[in-house]
Parts: C-alpha cells; sequence; structure tokens
C-alpha cells in the first residue's frame, strides 16, 4: 500500500503542476505575454542633395510635402505610358477663378484710402516718437518712453548694436517727410539735427543683432531603484521532508501549497515583466526623443556656428551707422540741394551744407576700421571717438563689409575726395577674390587678418544680402563696369548654386523656386530655413530685369505673411513652421511689392501692400506706436520699434498707393540705398576728380532706374495675375494655408 500512496501522490504534483504551468503560460487572459511595443523616433531631418550642379537644379526641394502614399503621386514624379497624362499640379487647378476674384482689381478710392492709411501708420509712429522719445535713438511704443544705447550693460548687444545717442529715428526719417510732401516738418527736423546731433561720443555699437534660442529636453523614463524587490524569496523551503508512508495527503497538501507560493511568485513576475516592458517602452521613447533632440541640437550648432560671426562679427556701425545716418544724411543733402527740386523748392534758408559736413565728420570716424587689416576688409567694430576698440574681433560678415560703397561713394564725389571711395571699393574687391573657385559664391563671415572664411554658408539673407544689392545698385550709381561684372556673375552664381525648384516662374513641372542657403564650397543644402531679410531679392531681380523669377519669390514670401500675418525672422520650408519666431516690423517683403508694382502695375501687388497694411495695423500697434512682434503666431509683443519702421516700411507703403509722387513722375530717376533712402540718379555721380586712382570709362549705355524694365512685361500681363493661379494655389498648399 505504501508504494501506491507515493505513486498517487506523483501523479497528483504532476497534474497540479501541469495546471499552474498552463495558467502562467499558456496564453490566459491575464498572464499571457501580448506586449505590443510601438515607438517613432519622428525625427524631420531635410535630406541634403548631392551631385553637385544637378543637383541644385531638380525641380522638387520639397518632395516630402506631397508624399501622400502613393510614390507616383510625389512631385515630378514619373508616369507610365498608361498613366493618365495628368500632372499632380492638377491638383491645385480647381478653384483658381478666385484668386482672379480676389486679386483682378483694385478701386481707385481704395487706393486713396490705403495711401492715407499709409500716412497716418508714419504720423501715429513718428509723432510719439518727437513726444516721447527725442533726442534718444528710437521709441519704446508700449510705455512710451524713448530708449538709447544700454550704458549699464555693454554686452546687451541686441540694443548697443544700433542705438549711439544720436538720434537715429529723426535721422532715419529725414527724406521719408518729404515723400509725404511735408516739407514744413522736414525742416524743422533738418534743423534739430544740425542743433542737437554730434558724432563725438564715446559709442561702439555693433551691426547684426541676432538671438539664439536653446532647446529644452528630458527624458521621460526614470525607473526607480530594487525594481521588483525581493522576487520569491524562500521558494517552498523544505519540501515535503521525511516523506514516509501513510503521510502522503500531508506531502500534497505541502505540495499544493508550494504550488500557491510558485503561483503567487509568478504573478510578482510577470507583474514585474510588464513593468519592465513598460519602463523599456519608456525608455525607447526617450531615445527617439533624444535622438530628436540631438537632431535639434545639431540644427542649432549650425545655427549657432552660422551666426557667431553675425553676432560678433558683423558689428561696428560701419553698416548701422553708414547705411542709415551716414546714407540719410547725404539724401537729406541731396535732395535740399538738387536744381531739380524734385519736390518742389524745399530749399533751407541759411543752409550751408550743415548735414554734408555731418556726414563727412562720420565717415572719418569710420576710417579707422579700415586700417590694420592684411585684406583691406575693414574691422567690424569701431568706436566713433577713439576708433578700433583694443580687444575688437577679426571677423566680420560680408554684408557688413561689403555694403558701404554706396553712400561712400558719394560722398567721394560730392567733396572730392576719393578715400572713402576707395576703401570701400578696396573690401568688395578682397572678398570677391576670396570667393570659391568651383562655384563662383562667396560665404558669410570671414577672418580680415587671414582672409579664411569662418562661416561657409552662402545665402541670400543676413550677412549677405546687401552686398549683392551693393554690386548692381553701385553700378546704376556710378556706371562702373567692374561692378556690373561682379554682380553678373555673383546672379549667375546664385542662380546655379542656390535657387531650387522648376526651370520657369510660371510654366512646367515642380516646386516653385526657391533660394536656400548651401555649402559655399559644393552647393550643397547647409539646412533648411529662410530668413526675412532674403524677402529684398525680389526687388533686386527687378532692378536687374529678371522680373518674372522676382514674381515666384515674392509670391512665395506673401504666402508665408498671410499664414502668420507677418514675416518670422525664420521661416523653415521644410517642416512648414517658423525657426524663429519674432519680427522687427521689417521693410523688405513691402520693398519688393513696391518694385514689382512699378514694374508690373498689376493690381495684384495693391492687394498684397493692403494686406501686410492692415496686418501691421491689426497686430503691432499699441499705446504710442507700432510694436515689434515676440511670436508670430501668439502675436505677443516686445516693446522696441526700431527706425527702420518709419524710414523703410512706411516710405514703401505710402509709395505702393500714392501714383502721382514726385518719385514717380516722367523724367524723375531715382533709386533706394539699402536702408531706403533716396538718392538721384545723377550724372555728377559719374564724375570724378581722381581719375589717376580710378580710370573712368564711358558707359555704353544708360543704367536702368529704379523702376527699370518695366517694358519686360507685356501690356496684357498687366490685367492678369502675375502668378497662374495654380502655382499660387502650389504656394498656398506649401506653406500650410491649404
Amino acid at each position: 500500500m505504501q508504494w501506491r500512496s507515493i505513486v498517487v501522490g506523483l501523479l497528483v504534483l504532476r497534474l497540479t503542476l501541469n495546471c499552474a504551468l498552463w495558467f502562467a503560460f499558456g496564453l490566459g487572459p491575464s498572464w499571457g505575454f501580448n506586449f505590443p511595443i510601438h515607438f517613432s523616433f519622428n525625427l524631420p531631418r531635410a535630406e541634403p542633395e548631392h551631385g553637385g550642379a544637378a543637383a541644385s537644379r531638380h525641380p522638387a526641394w520639397s518632395r516630402r510635402l506631397y508624399e501622400l502614399g502613393d510614390p507616383g503621386e510625389k512631385t515630378c514624379s514619373k508616369v507610365s505610358e498608361n498613366t493618365p497624362k495628368e500632372s499632380y499640379l492638377s491638383f491645385f487647378r480647381e478653384g483658381r477663378d478666385e484668386y482672379d476674384r480676389k486679386y483682378g482689381s483694385f478701386p481707385d478710392a481704395l487706393k486713396v484710402e490705403m495711401r492715407r492709411m499709409a500716412k497716418d501708420m508714419f504720423y501715429f509712429g513718428y509723432d510719439n516718437y518727437m513726444k516721447y522719445a527725442f533726442p534718444e535713438d528710437e521709441l519704446n511704443p508700449i510705455d512710451c518712453r524713448g530708449r538709447g544705447p544700454d550704458l549699464l550693460n555693454p554686452s546687451n548687444i541686441n540694443i548697443n548694436d544700433v542705438l549711439g545717442n544720436y538720434s537715429l529715428t529723426l535721422i532715419d526719417t529725414l527724406d521719408t517727410l518729404l515723400v509725404l510732401g511735408n516739407v514744413s516738418e522736414f525742416h524743422r527736423a533738418v534743423k534739430l539735427v544740425i542743433d542737437t546731433v554730434s558724432f563725438d561720443k564715446d559709442s561702439t555699437v555693433q551691426v547684426f543683432e541676432a538671438n539664439i534660442r536653446g532647446t529644452r529636453w528630458s527624458c521621460l523614463c526614470r525607473a526607480g531603484p530594487g525594481l521588483c524587490p525581493g522576487l520569491c524569496p524562500g521558494l517552498c523551503p523544505g519540501l515535503c521532508p521525511g516523506l514516509c508512508p501513510g503521510c502522503v495527503l500531508a506531502c500534497v497538501r505541502q505540495v499544493l501549497a508550494c504550488v500557491r507560493q510558485v503561483l503567487a511568485c509568478v504573478r510578482q513576475v510577470l507583474a514585474c515583466v510588464r513593468q519592465v516592458l513598460a519602463c523599456v517602452g519608456q525608455v525607447l521613447a526617450c531615445v527617439g526623443q533624444v535622438l530628436a533632440c540631438v537632431g535639434q541640437v545639431l540644427a542649432c550648432v549650425g545655427q549657432v556656428l552660422a551666426c557667431v560671426g553675425q553676432v560678433l562679427a558683423c558689428v561696428g556701425q560701419v553698416l548701422a551707422v553708414s547705411g542709415r545716418i551716414l546714407g540719410s544724411l547725404i539724401s537729406a543733402h541731396i535732395l535740399l540741394t538738387d536744381p531739380r527740386h524734385p519736390f518742389g523748392d524745399i530749399g533751407l534758408e541759411d543752409y550751408d551744407n550743415e548735414l554734408l559736413h555731418l556726414a563727412h565728420d562720420l565717415a572719418v570716424r569710420l576710417l579707422p576700421a579700415f586700417e590694420n587689416t592684411s585684406t583691406g576688409i575693414p574691422y567690424p567694430r569701431v568706436n566713433l571717438k577713439s576708433g578700433v576698440p583694443p580687444d575688437s574681433i577679426n571677423e566680420t560678415c560680408t554684408a557688413g563689409a561689403g555694403s558701404l560703397l554706396v553712400e561712400f561713394g558719394i560722398l567721394s564725389r560730392l567733396i572730392g575726395d576719393s578715400t572713402f571711395e576707395w576703401v570701400a571699393r578696396r573690401a568688395v574687391r578682397a572678398l570677391w577674390n576670396l570667393r570659391s573657385n568651383e562655384t563662383g559664391l562667396l560665404g558669410n563671415v570671414v577672418n580680415i587678418q587671414t582672409g579664411q572664411w569662418v562661416g561657409k554658408q552662402s545665402g541670400l539673407g543676413a550677412g549677405m544680402d546687401s552686398f549683392y544689392e551693393y554690386l548692381l545698385k553701385s553700378y546704376i550709381l556710378f556706371g562702373e563696369k567692374e561692378d556690373y561684372r561682379m554682380f553678373k556673375a555673383a546672379y549667375e552664381s546664385i542662380q546655379s548654386h542656390l535657387r531650387r525648384g522648376r526651370e520657369a516662374c510660371n510654366e512646367g513641372e515642380g516646386d516653385p523656386p526657391l533660394y536656400v542657403n548651401v555649402n559655399m564650397f559644393n552647393g550643397q543644402i547647409m539646412n533648411t530655413w529662410i530668413d526675412s531679410l532674403q524677402a529684398f531679392f525680389p526687388g533686386l531681380q527687378v532692378l536687374n530685369g529678371d522680373v518674372e523669377n522676382a514674381i515666384c519669390l515674392h509670391a512665395f514670401y506673401y504666402a508665408i505673411w498671410r499664414r502668420f500675418g507677418a514675416l518670422p525672422e525664420r521661416y523653415n520650408w521644410q517642416l512648414q513652421a517658423p525657426d524663429v519666431l519674432f519680427y522687427p516690423l521689417r521693410p523688405e517683403l513691402v520693398e519688393s511689392t513696391y518694385l514689382l508694382y512699378q514694374a508690373t502695375k498689376n493690381p495684384f501687388y495693391l492687394h498684397v501692400g493692403m494686406d501686410i497694411l492692415q496686418s501691421l495695423e491689426r497686430n503691432t500697434k499699441v499705446k504710442c506706436g507700432y510694436a515689434t512682434l515676440h511670436h508670430v503666431v501668439d502675436k505677443s509683443k516686445e516693446d522696441r520699434m526700431e527706425s527702420f519702421f518709419l524710414s523703410e516700411t512706411c516710405k514703401y507703403l505710402y509709395l505702393l498707393f500714392d501714383e502721382d509722387n514726385p518719385l514717380h513722375q516722367s523724367g524723375s530717376r531715382y533709386i533706394f540705398t539699402t536702408e531706403g533712402h533716396v538718392v538721384p540718379i545723377d550724372l555728377r555721380f559719374r564724375e570724378k576728380h581722381w581719375e589717376e586712382q580710378f580710370p573712368y570709362e564711358e558707359p555704353t549705355k544708360e543704367p536702368p532706374a529704379n523702376i527699370s524694365n518695366c517694358e519686360r512685361i507685356p501690356e496684357e500681363r498687366r490685367y492678369a495675375l502675375p502668378l497662374k493661379s495654380m502655382y499660387m494655389r502650389q504656394i498656398d498648399h506649401m506653406v500650410g494655408l491649404s
């Protein structure tokens, strides 16, 4: 009987263990291992295009935007012979008449209303500056106070880059008062400048302002210590010790009790496994965040490296002072003394060239920046009283060093002293000689002593923009063939290496033309953002006669404006989102809108101007003026109204709607400096008294005026949209408007 009891006990034990194992691992509803793991790194990235010039001409720069699941539906996809010959652009053909209805006409009464609105905008800002801020440099429009340099914090480059206790806003708006027809206020402002402004100041100012914003991130998974502590300690100790005849049932009871312990332990193990797997999911999600953040950090590093020269290098009053102040003083002097009197008889009694003397004094104070440099490229920083600071850095941006030729050239020709034009032209030639032999492109930051490129990004925005602008405008003013040869070569390099998209603006397949930031040495894309300063380029294309390309690029920026009611400082064309969110009331888009209207007379551009004007009035107007938008999405504001808002943004808006302005009269030939100051195209600027230094060559034909190439647009085009409806709808889709 004893052996039978043992056999029965063993059978019961085996059956019990089998049941336990089935419950634990037999895919029961509570203990099975059905733990699917899903994770995504969510890493948006820009795929650099390879292949040199061939890649640069690829018609699709934003393939990802149209990937709808079927590879055959991508931009510029190839179709088989059996596929219906229907372009992807057919997606944008529906509803094309909507654009014709909206932009096809602009009543004269509405034009008068918009002109009045632009004029009121200027005076609301100007009058409050004179009431609350003068003689300080700028107006804080929210607090209704003046703003000058931050003397207590010299490192506050956002303020000290430009402001220097010289009534910047008043000087900057002198010619705008004439454009608006206010001769009496112009005279009062000139007298105030003569009586109150001096440049004998211990003031050192930087040129470009940059804000570098960091991205904060954290990992979500923080697993606590001691995961599953004390797991099943002392599992079934002393199982059935001293097994003997007649005690099988007692042993079975012990076995069953032990099985219960085993099952309880299995539950703990499974619960622990769930914790582990849940944590693994968190860890993987965290890894995705980390990798995504790494991508952001690397992109930020690229931006930082691209901006370091702009923050630290592109400094000094050499451009800010030369462009805003020197240019305005020269412009006002020329308009005061112009024998043709385009704005009527505006002569000021007892005026003895004081504005010209101020301009000369300022330029002399800038000359130390050009001394003691190995390349001839000027130092980025200069103190108006003591010269180049001892701790001045040796890095400057291309625009800062190469955008002095117009103001310095005019000054030299007005006073008969070649020094100023000579140093400016030497800097331009030095930069030009440093361009890439492979691409013909220039970088954005250079060492003035070694001639080595510190910033290798080549683009059309910050750090580069006005360099190209002044090559063409210098030729228009001075007739120097060298300037046009440089501009023509630069423009060809830009078209070959920076331009992406379809070949023609108004015809064909592919994405709309866009100019991207590339490496100056190989033409490969360096990042996927464009900045608001690049919006000047369509206006420059108009001056060069390339109106068709200007139309397309302008339409892209206008679509961004329509989406946000402003232009973000940087816009990521791949992510369809701003990278840098503020808008400091910049004029570049308005300037291009004005010049395109002068070239085409198309009412579309009057509608663009009205949209911009109404957006500014709605989103930026505050108690005492118009404030910088801190965030283009939520429309939060910063308490600053920079001088260029009055001197450029308001001026171009007013001129856009003022058909009868003296600048638009037959025989009036003017050009605008990079800071929007009016300069006549005059034969006296073709004359030099130092022919032995600059041999003069008679130009073969007259240079274009600031409203050049109007004849390039056929008459019938003036009554149709400048850009076909389907292409406008395509651009709207690509910036997230549809």
